[in-house]
């Protein structure tokens, strides 16, 4: 996609960490990028692997950085997969490895969040980032799935990108060390899967060929938008794989900026 042709899109979906902000920090003319695409008549979706916070949580932080959003233009793991949980299997009893926040989503859905190692078998587990993880989690996981739990993820992201380029594990990380014992793969709901790039069309009424991804991340926000027909623009100079893919030939069609900045330089 020719940069000139941004502006004919009419959804523009954004990732959050290490593109809109990196940790409590909004990146570099985000509220002015935000801004001026509302003021352009762009429908916005912020769409995040973030499986820690819930769609209110983000609004704060966002209207704390001065960007305005509504909580339904605010798309996350930590909401989403709640409400597939109710639509595939009903009202349910889970084991939430994760967040207080992904436990209160949960339960907002219906469900009952059962404690970590209670004896009381869960149907489904649900891994999301946890910075309590420890060696019984992962047992607890694992013994789980042998007496028959259905083990679901967040989101594969292995890191993401903190303050000042410090890595911060992810979800990914977690699901790697579970897979290495079970052997088996774990679905997941965040990019690249298609779940939440479709519930985020669905909400603006629009089809892929309308939409544009931003975000720094290849693997999950610039092949989950392609997967999907979506046009992407990747955000390299954060980028946890810019290095890994430089040299691609398929890397060299996509558009490319170095940060958020230099995107709204381009489109304003």
């Amino acid at each position: 996609m020719n940069e000139s042709l941004l502006l004919e899109k009419k959804v523009f979906l954004f990732d959050l960490d290490g593109c809109i902000y990196h940790g409590h920090r909004a990146s570099t003319r985000a509220a002015e990028l935000i801004a001026f695409l509302r003021g352009e008549n762009k429908q916005i979706r912020f769409i995040t692997n973030n499986s820690t916070d819930n769609a209110i949580d983000i609004q704060d932080r966002l209207l704390n950085m001065g960007i305005q959003v509504a909580t339904e233009e605010i798309i996350t793991a930590t909401d989403y997969i709640g409400l597939y949980l109710k639509e595939r299997f009903g009202e349910i009893k889970v084991k939430v490895v994760g967040s207080i926040g992904l436990k209160k989503s949960i339960i907002h859905h219906g469900h009952v969040v059962l404690d970590d190692f209670s004896h009381e078998r869960a149907e489904v587990i649900i891994i999301g980032r946890d910075v309590t993880f420890c060696y019984e989690k992962l047992k607890m996981v694992v013994n789980e799935e042998k007496r028959g739990a259905i083990i679901l993820g967040t989101n594969m992201d292995a890191a993401h990108p903190g303050l000042n380029g410090e890595i911060v594990p992810e979800t990914g990380s977690l699901i790697a060390a579970i897979e290495t014992i079970t052997s088996n793969p774990i679905m997941t709901f965040g990019k690249p899967s298609p779940y939440l790039f479709t519930y985020g069309m669905e909400s603006c009424d629009v089809k892929a060929s309308e939409c544009v991804m931003i975000g720094d991340n290849y693997d999950t926000d610039v092949v989950g938008a392609m997967s999907l027909g979506i046009s992407s623009v990747w955000l390299t100079d954060v980028s946890i794989n810019a290095l890994k893919y430089e040299a691609s030939d398929t890397i060299k069609k996509i558009v490319k900026f170095k940060s958020i900045e230099d995107f709204y330089m381009a489109v304003r």
